[in-house]
């Protein structure tokens, strides 16, 4: 059954279900079953006297129903009200505060005139106001907070006004006052379509031009009388002031039509709205569930000069790797060094988030336990950028190492904001402690380079920023959501406190890898091929390799036979060892360079490239200059052969048979290896044996070495010898020298 109470709403509706009022129910007598109602959507609305049983019937025929939901309270509750509106409703209560308690005369208007009446004499009010009063206060259901101001409904807000007249609506300028004149124009349908037009072409677009040049290409282009000609270029004629669109008016416009992320992401470009620009709620922190479930991982230059570990020169900046795991903000691991951000500097910090950080730290001289930096474990996931993590297949540490990485979009650095925030809070506690520090990107006249600051070595820094990560480790994180369960167990949000409680509560299989094992599966991966005479040949860097395993197998002898491929991994900063893979994960067979390429075996990989590439480079170069020394030997030799064609025809002739000149060849040798033997003779003091001339020796001897000479000259000369006499003299020595030997 409907009951009836004070400041029930009720809406009335005719036979077609149409809404006819909203009544508030204003007062109830109990005796007579009267009440009293008042219309709220009426705008001077009178107490009405009715019955409840006629409310009641309509309820049950559907006629009427009762509302819940208030609009004056809801008004009224949901903002705080001004000192302003706080007076306005007190000056507003004290009028009517003596007359409004007397029910139910004041709903009788005869009595309700005498009361106003006895106001109006006495305290000076006017009757329009005590009755708008009244209605206020009836209508938001006799509260007091029902005569606050409703500035809100002043002036039709959201209403497009259209001057009837033709007259500038807005207020006057000042100026005007003084010109007489009226500035500026009514803004209608087609001005705002000539203000997006302008909008859309000089403002929403890369260039990111002021909203005040837009302004100025608009009246330029659309509100130009005309074009007057200057040095042969059409110049726009703009009217008077008074005839334009003002700048006020065309930001008013601006600001209140434009889309805000429609404009900004024309303006920056979607990348960098959507890292810069977007709506960013929520926690990113969410996805990690406890220590290890997420480690995010970047590099950066750092801010700081550094020096060469043995002359102690500036070596320039250097790279920081950063390693943080997701759900407790702990530095997991951290890689600084010389190394370029690229898959070796991600792998080596990736490794130091691995393993344990008490040989590490003790190699800086820092002693430490296991439970002051007790991170040492593979994570379950890693964020990266695509970079790094891409172009080596990292999908393999997910197989090798159960690891799954996940790369971030390109320019979307948002996507692991714990590890770009961490960067500007290790240069806020860095920065005052050490020096070399860069302080701008580029350097002011007369301003000291920072290069000449520079007193730290890698190792030297490296230490510093250890002590700074443990320092760091053990500090409160701001702004950290500390759930139900860390509150009821009073946890102190540092790192440290957090892994530990998580790796106690939010255990997500976290897990361990031998040090080779996490090197291995980082490692790149490449294809050699076996061969016979080049060893375990790498195809990349043109390397050959052999090992003890290998030979023993008889791999090379196999290679003469047919070639094979094999997988490696190979750490690029040193190409001494690869590493044969095997049908197991994690074995493999270490082969060493071989000797004929040691040369490049404490090289990096560019280093290599660089070094054959240089060797192809000169080998170029020195080609045409072979090319020429070849051409100038291949025409000596032809010369030679063809002047040794035409001696031995000339002395030799067609006077002997074939069988006569084999006859002799044993006893050609012997003699001419004498002759040999007596040229290329040493004798100290400068002087060849075979140009001297011994005293005791014969004068036939000398006769003959004269006749030898005589002969000698003669083929030198090239001339042809056809001298009979020649040929007897010659034959005579010949047979001489023949006689000589044999005795």
């Amino acid at each position: 059954m409907n009951q009836l109470f004070e400041n029930t709403l009720i809406e009335f509706k005719d036979n077609n279900g149409k809404c006819v009022s909203i009544e508030r129910v204003l007062w109830i007598a109990k005796n007579t079953n009267e009440c009293i109602m008042i219309d709220i959507l009426d705008k001077n609305p009178k107490p009405i006297w009715t019955t409840c049983e006629y409310i009641v019937e309509a309820l049950n025929n559907l006629n009427a129903r009762i509302l819940t939901y208030d609009p004056y309270l809801m008004t009224k509750c949901v903002k705080e009200p001004t000192e302003k509106d706080k007076r306005i409703r007190d000056e507003a209560w004290k009028r009517i505060k003596d007359i409004v308690d007397l029910e139910p005369n004041i709903y009788n208007q005869r009595e309700r005139g005498e009361m106003i009446g006895e106001l109006i004499r006495t305290k000076g009010y006017h009757s329009k106001t005590i009755n708008n009063d009244l209605r206020r206060y009836w209508k938001s259901g006799k509260t007091i907070n029902g005569l606050l101001p409703l500035f809100s409904k002043c002036g039709a807000p959201g209403v497009e006004r259209e001057s009837k007249t033709g007259k500038k609506r807005g207020r006057k300028r000042k100026i005007e006052q003084v010109l007489k004149i009226e500035i500026g124009i009514n803004i209608d349908e087609e001005m705002k379509k000539i203000f997006r037009i302008a909008i859309k072409l000089h403002y929403s677009d890369k260039r990111k031009n002021p909203l005040k040049y837009a302004y100025d290409k608009m009246i330029e282009q659309f509100f130009n009388i005309g074009y007057k000609e200057k040095v042969g270029e059409m110049i726009p004629v703009i009217p008077p002031e008074e005839e334009l669109p003002t700048l006020d008016q065309f930001k008013y416009y601006f600001y209140k039509e434009r889309d805000l992320k429609d404009i900004l992401t024309k303006r920056e470009g979607e990348r960098k709205f959507n890292l810069t620009r977007r709506a960013a709620v929520g926690s990113a922190g969410l996805r990690a569930s406890g220590p290890g479930a997420v480690y995010e991982i970047d590099a950066t230059t750092g801010d700081f000069q550094l020096v060469h570990s043995i002359n102690r020169k500036p070596i320039g900046r250097p790279i920081i790797y950063y390693v943080k795991d997701v759900f407790s903000r702990m530095i997991a691991g951290l890689y600084i060094g010389t190394e370029n951000a690229s898959w070796v500097g991600g792998m080596l910090a990736f490794e130091n988030a691995s393993t344990d950080k008490v040989e590490f730290c003790k190699k800086f001289d820092i002693t430490i336990t296991s439970d002051e930096w007790p991170c040492m474990h593979l994570p379950k996931s890693f964020t990266a950028d695509r970079g790094e993590f891409e172009g080596y297949n990292a999908d393999r540490l997910k197989d090798m190492l159960g690891v799954r990485p996940d790369n971030t979009p390109p320019y979307r650095g948002d996507f692991k904001p714990f590890i770009e925030q961490h960067f500007r809070i290790m240069n806020n506690k860095s920065k005052p402690i050490i020096p070399g520090v860069v302080s701008k990107s580029v350097k002011e006249r007369g301003e000291k380079d920072s290069r000449l600051n520079a007193v730290l070595t890698i190792k030297e820094f490296t230490k510093i920023m250890i002590l700074i990560v443990l320092e760091y480790n053990n500090s409160i994180v701001d702004n950290y959501p500390l759930d139900r369960d860390m509150l009821e167990q009073n946890l102190v949000p540092t790192p440290l406190n957090l892994w530990n409680w998580g790796m106690q509560n939010r255990f997500v299989g976290v897990h361990i890898k031998t040090k080779d094992q996490i090197r291995l599966a980082l490692m790149p991966r490449g294809t050699a091929t076996v061969t016979h005479d080049n060893g375990i040949f790498f195809n990349k860097n043109k390397i050959g390799y052999t090992s003890v395993e290998v030979e023993e197998a008889g791999w090379f002898v196999k290679a003469r036979q047919k070639r094979w491929k094999v997988p490696i991994s190979y750490d690029p900063r040193n190409q001494e060892y690869i590493y044969i893979l095997k049908e197991d994960a994690f074995e493999y067979i270490p082969c060493k360079v071989l000797p004929q390429y040691s040369a490049y075996k404490d090289l990096y990989d560019e280093e290599i490239e660089l070094t054959q590439l240089t060797v192809a480079t000169n080998n170029f170069i020195a080609k045409p200059e072979i090319n020429n020394i070849k051409a100038a030997l291949n025409v000596e030799i032809d010369k030679t052969v063809k002047e040794g064609i035409e001696k031995t025809e000339a002395i030799r002739g067609d006077a002997y048979s074939d069988r006569e000149l084999l006859q002799g060849v044993k006893e050609n040798k012997k003699d001419e290896r004498e002759r040999e033997r007596v040229e290329s003779s040493w004798v100290l003091g400068g002087k060849e044996k075979g140009n001297m001339i011994d005293a005791n020796e014969s004068p036939a001897k000398n006769a003959n070495n004269n006749i030898e000479g005589d002969i000698s000259s003669a083929i030198s000369s090239n001339e042809l010898v056809e001298n009979e006499d020649l040929f007897d003299l010659f034959n005579s020595h010949l047979s001489r020298r023949n006689i000589k030997n044999a005795q």
